[in-house]
């Protein structure tokens, strides 16, 4: 088994977790900070998955611009509101980002708080392009 393997494996078992402790939660990926798709609850096909990763690489690549050209704070969470739910994006301190798809009746305060003490667990190395390549 290689080392992306096992970091893979730890990343879907933390997003599975994270999953059943959330009740609204419907899906949740882990994005690298190039945009590739690094883990995800299972409960969306691979392409899927691959879709969303994108366009979360793509609300965050928006955001950091805004913040980089207006403020320099960093991003902390990006909140889509969709007519039946939500899409909460933050950003990890090594730069990967942390997704999840959300129903509407759901407390996404308590999941954006989830999403940062992940974030925080998982850890900078974990999620950097460095650790999946190296």
């Amino acid at each position: 088994m290689t080392r992306t393997d096992v970091d893979d494996d730890y990343l879907t078992d933390l997003l599975n977790g994270f999953k059943a402790d959330l009740p609204g939660v419907n899906h949740a990926i882990v994005v690298a900070g190039d945009g590739l798709l690094l883990a995800n609850t299972g409960t969306l096909e691979r392409d899927q998955a691959e879709r969303i990763a994108a366009a979360a690489a793509g609300f965050a690549g928006l955001a950091n611009q805004v913040d980089g050209e207006l403020l320099g704070g960093g991003l902390q969470s990006i909140t889509v509101e969709l007519s039946e739910g939500y899409v909460l994006i933050t950003q990890t301190p090594g730069g990967a980002r942390l997704a999840a798809v959300v129903r509407s009746n759901t407390d996404i305060g308590q999941v954006v708080y989830q999403l940062g003490l992940l974030s925080d667990r998982v850890g900078k190395t974990a999620l950097a392009v460095a650790a999946r390549n190296g």
